[in-house]
């Protein structure tokens, strides 16, 4: 979704028409966030349901509308409506609207080594003889594109052992007699994904042989700087459609347990252990684990909205190995795709400021961009005093086409830990990158595209207390 600010004489101006912009943008996300389903979705206009907001309930979803009605050529009004009320205005002389770019689009992790679907190994109680509830998980499963082979809780080590070996990743049901299971998996070299409160002990998430149950339809995200939560903000989301008993882990936990989202405000429910993480009770995990927040007896699989499926899909995908890890490529940056669209920036080196946590060798840069199939390039300058100082890469000149993610790969370049820049630039007035308020962004008047950055940034022509969608990628040591 972009909105488009067009850069002007004086940064006080461009830095207020980005805050207002930012604004606007950051409450219509927030609430497409909580989205249950749509109804109209254009260029100019989207229709779509979130959940019930009445005090006291109805049990009815709300509506909400937001369109614009300008054109390619003239600036239009940005409108809302909820359910059947008035339509009010969220801003006038919009010039640029776009509801077309509501995804980001990354480069697909293979879901096996030789490509294609990957095998799951769905744990039940009965693989001859499947519940309603069980089906309906393996049906959910296999829509994501995998291929499900089933094994029951009470095979033997053995029957275990050679499922692993045929199969990617591995997904335990709530079930009745899970105490079957035991410790089968905590040791497999295949990674876990665990819906099963009271096996939480067996697989080494934490001491308590009783999970904890609370009644509730939401968890409070704790960490979304991890694939498996990366696509929502730091608040409580709901992730079912009816209340129920969410699981939380009893404490304490294992030494490599990390706690994506936490249910009753405090005790761990979705939580991850990445591979070589301590297991509680001794040991380490052979390949990754996580630990979902239901799985209480009766739990319906059926109820998970958007935010649950989500959630129950990102940890199988994670736990298959996706999301990167030790070893792995990672990168640093920023990889939130803002909404604002920055403008007249042609003949411009602009850099914003990034820390890198650990030391690696960068390979590329990706910035979300709109370029119009247009020159651009992208860069890394070191940190002085707070400011671009030493140009470190730089990559070759490409026209991409479009409005997306764009990546340009630079000379392989060690970094040590610490704060440094990442620069672009652009040949077209028309091109355009996109941020938000809240870091660091500097302009150099010199178009790196006709004549390459400059060897040092020197003193900024221009400084803006903004961020910018760009990261680079790197492999850590």
């Amino acid at each position: 979704m972009t909105l488009t600010v067009r850069t002007v004489e004086g940064g006080n101006d461009h830095g207020a028409r980005v805050s207002e912009a930012g604004e606007i943008l950051g409450d219509m996300l927030a609430e497409l966030r909580l989205a249950q389903g749509f109804s109209e979705l254009t260029a100019k206009s989207v229709t779509f349901t979130v959940p019930d907001r009445n005090d006291p309930p109805d049990n009815n979803p709300e509506t909400i509308r937001y369109e614009w009605t300008g054109t390619i050529d003239q600036p239009g009004t940005l409108t809302r409506q909820y359910n059947n009320g008035d339509v009010v205005v969220m801003a006038e002389d919009v010039h640029h609207f776009n509801l077309t770019q509501l995804t980001r689009f990354m480069t697909g992790v293979p879901l096996s080594p030789g490509g294609g679907e990957q095998n799951l190994l769905l744990v039940v109680a009965d693989a001859g003889s499947l519940s309603v509830q069980e089906t309906a998980r393996k049906s959910l499963i296999e829509a994501w594109g995998y291929i499900v082979n089933l094994i029951s809780a009470t095979a033997s080590a053995s029957e275990f052992d050679t499922a692993v070996a045929a199969n990617d990743v591995a997904y335990v049901v709530e079930m009745n007699g899970s105490q079957a299971l035991g410790t089968k998996l905590r040791d497999a070299a295949i990674g876990v994904v665990n819906e099963e409160g009271a096996l939480a002990q067996p697989m080494g998430f934490s001491d308590g042989s009783y999970p904890q149950f609370t009644p509730s339809d939401s968890v409070l995200i704790a960490d979304n700087d991890h694939y498996i939560t990366e696509s929502f903000s730091l608040e409580s989301i709901s992730i079912v459609s009816v209340a129920g008993n969410l699981v939380g882990l009893a404490l304490p936990t294992a030494g490599g347990l990390t706690t994506l989202a936490r249910v009753d405000g405090f005790m761990p429910g979705l939580a991850v252990i990445e591979t070589g993480g301590d297991l509680h009770g001794g040991g380490t995990a052979p390949l990754r684990r996580v630990q979902l927040p239901w799985g209480q007896s009766g739990f319906d699989i059926n109820q998970l909205n958007s935010s649950g499926r989500t959630i129950m899909q990102r940890a199988i995908e994670w736990a298959g190995g996706a999301g990167g890890g030790p070893g792995s490529p990672a990168n640093f940056g920023i990889e939130t795709q803002f909404a604002t669209e920055v403008q007249g920036i042609d003949y411009i080196q602009i850099a914003t400021r990034a820390e890198l946590t650990e030391a690696g060798t960068v390979t590329s840069i990706t910035a979300y961009a709109h370029t119009r199939s247009k020159k651009a390039c992208f860069a890394i300058y070191s940190d002085t005093g707070g400011e671009p100082d030493q140009l470190l890469a730089e990559s070759v000149t490409e026209a991409p086409s479009g409005t997306s993610w764009v990546t340009i790969s630079v000379p392989s370049t060690e970094l040590a830990p610490g704060t440094y820049w990442l620069a672009m630039s652009f040949e077209h007035g028309g091109q355009g990158y996109f941020s938000e308020p809240g870091g660091q962004t500097r302009y150099r008047n010199h178009s790196a595209t006709s004549s390459g950055f400059l060897a040092t940034w020197g003193t900024s022509d221009d400084v803006f207390a903004t961020d910018i969608s760009i990261y680079a990628t790197y492999t850590p040591e």
